[in-house]
């Protein structure tokens, strides 16, 4: 009895995250016709750059709030504090927003809150502005419960969203990756002369919200609505994030009737069209590097292939194969082991035209390592290593999601670049169509 006093005492909070303004309009506007009492936090960029914050309640609106950029922390690399909206908004939710909310309450304003983050704006940042990094969110000192976190999106532009290299903030003006102007160029730089871009910050989203609210971004009186685009841009969501709830706003959109009316949801929701519960557990395993979802739906519009090898990789040899291997992929997750130290994991990521290798956990002078390792040009060929056990393995696991993918061609290039069978050989062992297992 005392826990179910405390969370009905208590503030909930809806977060909403998405990546551009359109998207998170009509979330909001769905959002608001759900519960009409909640309290909605938007965040917007100012005439003169910084950022401007807007409360909604009951219809009224309270009055702007200028956010003041020179409060921030120290903004990024070749940004002043007014352009860093990032930073400006994260000391916002936890200087400001945090004692307004918990203020709310504490007495009888509303139950609860709705925060339209900026577009762009990490959720997961955002949490823990909020001060929810701790592992049960119920015991977070603020008196906030987080009720889901929501994802905003037009599912006809995801996968282009994942191709997209622009910055996923506004006001920031990256220094893109060579890779990103031109896929086939060669190098590899700092992670610091570079920001997310909006593919790369739509994957994080996508394995770290609970629910993916999609909605139309212009209204189907305007543009036809392409239900064929909308169904394989909701069938490659539910590919990349098999846990989401998926939320289908757009069917309200178009219908006309109001969320939970008979014929207003599809088949494209789940779960009723209810928004789906946020564990932060959860969210952190599935946003570790390198992680692979443990189940993927089948479907027209992606498919995930895993491939998987029992032997360590030549960094020479994964380095020839590495471009064939991984070209039209939209996304690419999975655990690398190389010979130099074939019990020494490495994650491997990739989003759109941009793959990176990083520590696939706690590693001092992983990094290093990891550069190293594809600066060599020497091609030693197969070595022989201990047998993988179960605590420790060695092989290599790299999951795949494209529309067209070749799972035995790609399982010979992965077997190449071990210094095995050379594409072709008889004796290569192609992973089945359509596996998908966790990493050992």
């Amino acid at each position: 009895m005392r826990m179910i006093l405390v969370i009905l005492l208590g503030m909930r909070l809806v977060l909403v995250s998405s990546i551009d303004a359109l998207a998170r309009q009509a979330a909001a506007e769905h959002l608001h016709a759900r519960q009409p009492d909640a309290l909605f936090v938007r965040w917007d960029p100012g005439n003169r750059g910084g950022l401007v914050r807007h409360h909604f309640h009951r219809g009224g609106s309270g009055l702007p709030h200028h956010v003041d950029p020179d409060a921030a922390d120290e903004p990024g690399p070749g940004l002043s504090p007014r352009t860093d909206h990032r930073a400006a908004a994260l000391h916002d939710l936890g200087h400001h927003v945090v004692e307004q909310l918990r203020a709310l309450a504490d007495g009888d304003g509303a139950r609860i809150a709705v925060l339209l983050l900026p577009m762009g704006l990490s959720s997961n940042d955002a949490l823990h502005a909020l001060g929810h990094s701790a592992p049960v969110l119920a015991a977070a000192p603020t008196g906030l419960f987080i009720d889901t976190v929501v994802l905003a999106c037009d599912p006809e532009v995801v996968e282009d969203v994942l191709w997209d290299v622009t910055a996923a903030l506004p006001g920031e003006a990256p220094t893109l990756l060579e890779q990103h102007r031109d896929p086939e160029a060669a190098g590899f730089v700092v992670e610091g002369e570079y920001r997310r871009t909006a593919g790369e910050f739509l994957a994080a989203e996508l394995a770290f919200c609970s629910t993916l609210l999609a909605v139309h971004t212009v209204h189907p009186g305007l543009v036809p609505h392409d239900p064929e685009a909308y169904r394989r841009g909701v069938e490659l969501v539910r590919e990349l994030g098999p846990h989401l709830t998926v939320v289908d706003a757009g069917a309200v959109q178009r219908s006309g009737l109001p969320p939970g009316a008979p014929g207003a949801a599809d088949d494209h929701s789940t779960d009723g069209g209810r928004l789906g519960a946020f564990d932060l557990p959860s969210a952190l395993l599935r946003c570790r590097p390198g992680t692979i979802p443990s189940h993927a739906p089948e479907g027209e519009g992606a498919a995930t292939v895993v491939l998987r090898t029992d032997r360590p990789l030549d960094p020479a040899l994964f380095r020839d194969v590495l471009g064939d291997l991984v070209r039209g992929a939209c996304r690419v997750r999975g655990t690398l082991h190389f010979h130099d130290d074939p019990h020494r994991p490495v994650a491997i990521e990739g989003v759109g035209p941009h793959v990176w290798l990083e520590p696939a956990g706690i590693d001092p002078g992983g990094l290093d390592r990891i550069v190293g390792l594809l600066e060599r040009t020497d091609r030693h060929g197969p070595v022989a290593h201990p047998a993988p056990t179960e605590d420790i393995p060695c092989g290599c696991a790299i999951a795949l999601t494209s529309p067209l993918l070749d799972p035995q061609r790609l399982q010979l290039l992965l077997q190449q670049a071990t210094g095995g069978a050379a594409p072709g050989a008889p004796d290569a062992d192609p992973a089945p169509p359509g596996a998908r297992t966790d990493i050992p």
